[in-house]
């Protein structure tokens, strides 16, 4: 790496890392907060880390470790299943220089309306959260008819079965809905999909994962 960590100023190392979602080793951290390693505790490590990165999953209390452990985490916008619902990792402009995933360059956007997530209970998810955490490492699906059965039982309130497409119950509809990333597009059933006129573009991507497919 051209610069080092060391050659930053305490102010630009937490611009870089604070309240970021980042990696250790294969695991997911959240990183909340940039210190100076002597002043946590780290002043002896082996790469003479001046900064030390406080990580943290969940609501466990976490540990220091020196800055260059940890590795940006750069995810592709995607569905990802969170709980009982599954939400869409958006990618968004950010105006502050960071060097990976937090609230300021990504969100978490719901599949269902501010109504519905207070009728069902549904709380706000942030990327400090242990489920969060889990859900962004997780990057198996479950196929269309084990996504299907977990909606329609109630299992869940949604679940993507691949990264761009979810099935979701919303109140008020017979059947579930297809989503594609955060729109809705058309209608899942047992029998298969029937995907929106206006989605038909989507056809041949989505045949691979539903038994039967058809264009309104």
């Amino acid at each position: 790496m051209p610069l080092s960590y060391n050659d930053l100023s305490l102010k630009d190392a937490r611009q870089w890392f604070n309240d970021c979602v980042v990696i250790k080793g294969s695991e997911l951290f959240y990183v909340a907060g940039i210190g100076e390693s002597a002043d946590v505790g780290l002043e002896e490590n082996p790469k003479g880390d001046k900064y030390a990165a406080h990580l943290t999953q969940g609501s466990a209390e976490g540990a220091w470790f020196p800055l260059s452990d940890i590795a940006p985490y750069w995810p592709q916008e995607r569905l990802i299943n969170v709980g009982r619902e599954a939400l869409f990792l958006k990618r968004t402009a950010d105006r502050q220089w960071s060097r990976s995933l937090r609230r300021t360059n990504a969100s978490l956007q719901t599949l269902h309306s501010a109504a519905e997530r207070k009728v069902l209970a549904l709380s706000h998810m942030n990327f400090g959260e242990e489920r969060v955490l889990k859900g962004l490492s997780r990057l198996d699906y479950p196929s269309y008819s084990e996504a299907l059965e977990k909606v329609m039982s109630g299992e869940v309130w949604g679940v993507a079965f691949s990264p761009n497409y979810a099935i979701v119950s919303h109140a008020g509809c017979a059947e579930p809905t297809l989503h594609y990333k955060e729109w809705a597009v058309g209608t899942a059933s047992p029998r298969g999909v029937l995907l929106e006129s206006v989605a038909y573009f989507l056809a041949d991507e989505l045949s691979q994962f539903v038994p039967t497919l058809e264009v309104k």
